[in-house]
């Protein structure tokens, strides 16, 4: 699997003009053109949390939960992309309901291998 397909939120409009432009249409609604600075920063800033958390190099990674770097991370991430104040409804209807699981997920100081869930969801390449 190289690089540029692990995620879709790490593609470049250099990497695939279609796919990168329906996502970005999913999370900031239609009419939003990838080449908006707003768009680079929350793309950018979803990338980095989730290599940080979610990394797909390390197939044994568990991610803990219960460690409070995550939900700082999960609030640094919401707070950048909320700072666009142009979301899809329904992305932020998806981004509240992570966010609060994942709050539930903490309290229990759940550990979870996001990445071998991640990796049976995710289409071969």
């Amino acid at each position: 699997m190289d690089d540029k397909n692990e995620r879709c939120y790490g593609l470049t409009p250099f990497d695939d003009d279609a796919l990168f432009a329906d996502i970005i249409h999913v999370i900031f609604g239609p009419g939003t053109s990838a080449k908006e600075a707003r768009v680079h920063r929350s793309m950018n800033e979803i990338k980095r949390f989730y290599d940080e958390f979610h990394p797909l190099k390390n197939e044994s990674a568990v991610l803990d939960l219960g460690d409070p770097r995550y939900m700082e991370g999960l609030a640094k991430l919401a707070k950048t992309i909320l700072r666009n104040k142009v979301l899809s409804p329904d992305f932020l209807f998806l981004s509240r309901t992570e966010s609060g699981m994942c709050n539930v997920l903490h309290t229990l100081k759940a550990r979870v291998a996001t990445t071998q869930i991640a990796r049976q969801g995710m289409p071969p390449v």
